[in-house]
């Protein structure tokens, strides 16, 4: 919390550097009955969700947006009738908690609607920006949770040049099984392959207090594209992740080309990323503080996946101690599905200088905690070329579990590794375990 209030003067200043070229709007909770012309002092009356949707349909595009405090409500985005997020449109709060953006009224249970900001699948909005305020899901107030229809989440768009920045997000989740909720969800698909993506940004945001009641998963934010678009520049950064794991059967915190600096607790899984295709671009995993959590990075192959290179270095990671419950700071599992040939490889896999400890101590050796397993069976069904674990301490004492490295032996399952200078943190050497061969 104390990181985002830190930074109200810096969005003040990126604020105004933002509003040049752009048209202006103050936007207010009014009481007197007014309409407002939309200037610093008449702003636009946005008192009901139907006079603040009329405001964003009156300016779809290059229009900054300066709120008062106050809590505007939104039935947001509509697929093909309503568009809540603009190309070089700008959002800019009073400040998180002050000015709150909440979601009501989503009903529909084909997957319409139930998201605040969005663009339909065909579409984009580059240079989108949102800043200094907090988006209420609401979850509990909109009759496509509580009717368990689908998901309420806060974003989901296309394009290049965005960043939301300053934001907290609460009160998301989904009701319906089989309707992942993604929190932010940045993710150009083949409708969109005749043109290219980047610099995609979510930084200094903080996402908790998701809704119970939920029947599927939930992603923080994913910011990806199908493997026929191309996309750079992508990045999740100072972001907090705080107890989001609610009664979500799974829960993970973020995937982007570039996750740094971020801080997690309270999640089943900090980065996620479930290959389909060849993931091309290298994904860097750096900095970040993993708490309290099963896994700090997965990989979940598909029998067709393939990840170009994982780098995980100088972060911390907290593993759940708990006996007969896997945890592991990176844990790559066996593809789902019928295998596909070529296997599914991940072609490097960097994995230095991290800290990696236990929550707690077991009174006996839990076999189900390792704190870096790239096995999970003796006959892989997948294999990595160049395999890197150095540098990295464990926990010692009491918590010292069987496994702290565990790597198949399988034959060329490992094409070539590097494994040394693993100690534990009383500096006894970590020996790495050998999943047995049948061979």
């Amino acid at each position: 919390m104390l990181k985002i209030f830190s930074l109200s003067v810096a969005f003040a200043i990126s604020a105004s550097a933002s509003l040049e070229g752009q048209s202006t709007l103050y936007l207010r909770i009014r009481t007197d009955g007014r309409a407002g012309s939309g200037t610093s002092n008449d702003p636009y009356d946005c008192s009901t969700p139907d006079k603040y949707d009329a405001v964003l349909a009156k300016y779809p595009q290059n229009t900054t947006f300066l709120y008062w405090p106050g809590t505007f409500q939104t039935r947001g985005w509509y697929s093909q009738k309503r568009t809540s997020a603009g190309a070089n449109c700008k959002h800019i709060g009073a400040g998180v908690d002050q000015t709150i953006i909440q979601l009501v009224g989503a009903s529909d249970p084909n997957s319409q609607d139930g998201t605040i900001f969005g663009t339909d699948y065909n579409k984009t909005c580059d240079g989108f920006e949102i800043h200094n305020l907090t988006i209420d899901c609401n979850a509990s107030g909109n009759p496509k949770f509580t009717n368990r229809l689908g998901a309420i989440t806060a974003i989901n768009i296309n394009g290049s040049n965005i960043l939301i920045q300053g934001v907290k997000i609460v009160n998301f989740g989904t009701s319906a099984l089989g309707r992942e909720c993604f929190v932010v969800y940045i993710c150009p698909g083949t409708p969109l392959k005749w043109r290219t993506f980047n610099n995609i940004t979510v930084d200094n945001c903080i996402f908790t207090s998701p809704a119970t009641g939920n029947k599927d998963g939930v992603g923080c934010v994913l910011i990806a594209s199908t493997s026929d678009v191309i996309m750079t520049n992508s990045a999740v950064t100072n972001c907090w992740f705080v107890n989001v794991a609610s009664d979500f059967p799974y829960s993970h915190a973020f995937y982007a080309k570039s996750c740094t600096g971020n801080y997690v607790q309270g999640c089943q899984v900090g980065s996620y990323y479930e290959p389909l295709d060849y993931r091309q671009t290298p994904w860097l995993i750096a900095d970040n503080v993993f708490t309290d959590v099963q896994f700090g990075v997965q990989i979940s192959f598909h029998s067709t996946g393939k990840v170009q290179a994982l780098t995980f270095e100088d972060n911390t990671v907290l593993l759940k101690n708990t006996p007969n419950t896997l945890a592991a700071a990176v844990m790559i599992q066996q593809p789902v599905g019928t295998l596909a040939t070529p296997m599914p490889e991940l072609v490097n896999l960097d994995v230095e200088n991290n800290l990696i400890q236990a929550m707690g101590i077991t009174q006996f050796p839990n076999g189900a905690y390792r704190g870096i397993q790239v096995a999970d069976g003796a006959t892989e069904t997948y294999f990595i070329g160049n395999l890197t674990i150095v540098n990295n301490v464990f926990s010692s004492g009491g918590s010292k579990n069987q496994n702290q490295i565990l790597v198949s032996n399988a034959p060329n399952f490992v094409l070539h590794s590097t494994i040394n200078n693993n100690t534990y943190t009383d500096g006894t050497p970590v020996v790495t375990a050998a999943q047995s061969s049948p061979h």
